[in-house]
């Protein structure tokens, strides 16, 4: 599972703060970003029916010492372990390198299931194991994917949580439904150099194959001031 937690470099992020540093390591930013990362998304991991995964968070080399500390201090309380979990904070430069280093060195050689999770987002409480599910289904369906790689799997339908201040209203919550969405897409890969940071989420799976899924809501995809 890949989360970019205020990551400096390209990564097909567009925002004005992926471009700059004042605005991408502003504190009010990083403290929201932590707050959401923290009551969201590492929640959704914590509460996974299936524990049978990795979760990957690139940050960068210049994130404020204060802001570093508390990543790694509510990562290391949510998911225990530390061997569940890796914190790579990197230089600046492409996302997808990043990744690749970190997967050629994990996983060598080893077919790996990616699935893109941003860090205010969240994913359902039997996410993995549905997914573990698809997966087979996928086998079963075509017994010569392994040579068809990569493959994707989308989950189309979810939540929007709009976040707001008390005084207009509080969060609102409400169906969504977005094929091929950057939220719990997943890219089944051989070869690293093409991971989940390194390809477009709209065109690819369309490109090299996908399972589309869109009956239960399987994400909560957050929305506020800052994304």
């Amino acid at each position: 599972i890949v989360t970019r937690f205020s990551f400096f470099g390209k990564s097909g992020w567009k925002s004005d703060a992926s471009r700059d540093r004042a605005l991408l390591f502003q504190p009010e930013r990083l403290q929201h970003r932590l707050r959401l990362f923290s009551q969201i998304t590492l929640p959704s991991l914590a509460a996974q029916t299936s524990r049978d995964f990795h979760h990957f968070i690139l940050t960068s080399r210049d994130l404020p010492e204060p802001t570093a500390a508390a990543l790694a201090d509510t990562c290391a309380r949510s998911h225990g372990d530390p061997g569940r979990y890796s914190i790579l904070a990197a230089r600046p430069m492409p996302a997808r390198a990043a990744l690749r280093r970190f997967l050629d060195r994990r996983y060598p050689g080893q077919v790996v299931a990616q699935v893109a999770l941003d860090d205010d987002d969240g994913l359902a409480a039997d996410f993995v194991e549905d997914l573990r599910r698809q997966f087979a289904l996928i086998e079963d369906e075509t017994p010569d994917i392994s040579q068809k790689l990569p493959h994707f799997v989308s989950y189309s339908r979810g939540f929007g949580l709009m976040l707001r201040d008390a005084a207009e209203g509080g969060p609102t919550l409400f169906r969504i439904r977005y094929p091929y969405i950057n939220l719990g897409l997943t890219m089944i890969a051989r070869d690293h150099a093409k991971n989940i940071l390194a390809i477009q989420h709209k065109n690819a799976p369309r490109k090299f194959g996908a399972r589309l899924i869109g009956d239960t809501p399987m994400y909560v995809r957050g929305i506020h001031d800052f994304n």
